[in-house]
């Protein structure tokens, strides 16, 4: 229609913007696309470095909490939870993760942190409504999504991650809302020979 000429003036302007808006959508699906097929296929080309999850959630927290200024954020984080990764990677990984939770905490968004024995373990959890239990199941595949969830993407990427990294993430239904449960060895053992 705007190549025609069929649509002038603010109905052409409102088009392009839409054509705008969808091209940015389709060039982060992309990207993630080509992310999460990256970590899949390449986890032997990580950056691996001493990596401090404790202080890498305080400044998560400092980034991500001005996406929704109402929710209130309670950290219970060891002093050091150092582990040997990719930071980068993890970084996105927990990113993802958060960002989940935030769309859908009511008021509250929970990280706890601490050593257990030979890896670290990370819960995040939020206050809002449970899981649909059929979705669970299936909440790291790629392409599943809840009602609010935007490509289905986020949380294959962060499982792609946790796993390059010889990690496991899992989710339940507590009573107060959501759980994550991350657990990241502290050694690095994901080198492919």
């Amino acid at each position: 229609g705007l190549i025609e000429g069929v649509f002038q003036g603010p109905q052409a302007e409102k088009g392009l913007s839409i054509i705008m808006e969808e091209s940015k959508r389709l060039e982060k699906v992309v990207g993630q696309l080509l992310y999460i097929t990256k970590i899949e296929s390449v986890s032997q080309m990580m950056q691996v470095d001493r990596v401090d999850l404790s202080e890498m959630m305080h400044l998560l927290k400092q980034r991500l909490s001005v996406l929704n200024p109402q929710i209130e954020w309670e950290l219970n984080l060891a002093d050091d939870l150092i582990v040997e990764g990719d930071g980068e990677q993890l970084s996105t990984a927990f990113v993802n993760i958060m960002e989940n939770q935030l769309r859908y905490a009511n008021s509250r968004l929970t990280i706890s942190g601490r050593q257990a024995g030979k890896s670290v373990v990370v819960t995040i959890s939020n206050d809002g409504p449970p899981i649909e239990e059929a979705l669970l199941p299936h909440l790291f595949q790629r392409f599943r999504k809840g009602k609010s969830g935007k490509h289905g993407l986020g949380l294959a990427i962060a499982r792609a991650v946790l796993e390059a990294h010889k990690g496991t993430i899992d989710a339940r239904n507590d009573p107060d809302g959501p759980c994550f449960t991350m657990i990241v060895p502290v050694e690095f053992k994901g080198r492919m020979n």
